[in-house]
């Protein structure tokens, strides 16, 4: 049982005619799946965070055993505050738009997430009805696939740098480093952190880990990453490689 008011969550209840309409928005949408990055490992069909990690594992390997150069892989686990909750209608319908999803899929969704309202009930007590105004609707097949379309455009736009996605609320910036005394992945916190702010979420900073991947015993520990104010907390473990 939640302690405090701040984690509870809106579950949407739908009638078996609003289930139906889901599966006709999601079938007008099929045909434009593929606009989800290849990167994205939540709700995809047939893979999950296992496949995610063993991706960041592999890319790990291959580059600190195919480059002698590089010292370590930095890492930027990046964690986004109530990120379902803070997605704004609006840029969602952009967003669709951008990436050229049928018109009326796209009038569909904006017709299903306008006017949306709830209350609270407890025991036989119900509150006012209050407007929603953000985010997707939880407890529907739908509500995922216009999180995947919302948080597709984060990436990172540095050759060197890669970015894995589960869901996008935990995505993982990585980077190979050859001079830790003048590299290191703050670029790419920058860059989630002002998408973070045209998005209307927040990145929190205290669950955001830096994390360092080397072959040595003992991998550069000076390294520090700070944005803002906000301090990201330092992680140094090691990979062991096998003689």
């Amino acid at each position: 049982m939640p302690s405090t008011y701040q984690y509870y969550r809106p579950i949407s209840l739908l009638f078996h005619l609003g289930k139906l309409l889901f599966q006709v928005i999601i079938s007008k949408m099929k045909s434009h799946f593929e606009v989800i990055n290849s990167n994205q490992y939540a709700y995809q069909q047939k893979i999950s965070t296992t496949d995610a990690i063993l991706q960041l594992m592999d890319d790990w390997t291959f580059v600190l055993e195919s480059d002698t150069n590089v010292k370590l892989i930095q890492n930027a686990c990046l964690d986004f505050s109530q990120a379902f909750y803070r997605m704004l209608h609006p840029i969602l319908i952009a967003k669709m738009n951008s990436l050229g999803l049928y018109t009326n899929a796209i009038a569909l969704v904006e017709g299903f997430l306008e006017s949306r309202q709830q209350c609270v009930k407890y025991c036989d007590q119900f509150s006012e009805y209050k407007p929603i105004n953000v985010g997707a609707p939880q407890g529907t097949k739908l509500g995922p696939i216009l999180w995947l379309i919302h948080v597709n455009d984060l990436e990172a736009y540095d050759c060197d740098t890669k970015c894995i996605k589960y869901a996008g609320d935990d995505t993982t910036f990585y980077k190979p480093i050859v001079d830790p005394s003048t590299e290191n992945i703050s670029d790419a916190i920058l860059l989630a952190k002002t998408w973070s702010e045209q998005n209307n979420m927040i990145l929190n900073s205290s669950k955001t880990v830096i994390l360092n991947v080397a072959f040595t015993a003992k991998p550069a520990m000076y390294l520090d990453v700070t944005y803002g104010d906000d301090d990201i907390s330092l992680f140094f473990p090691t990979m062991q490689q096998d003689n």
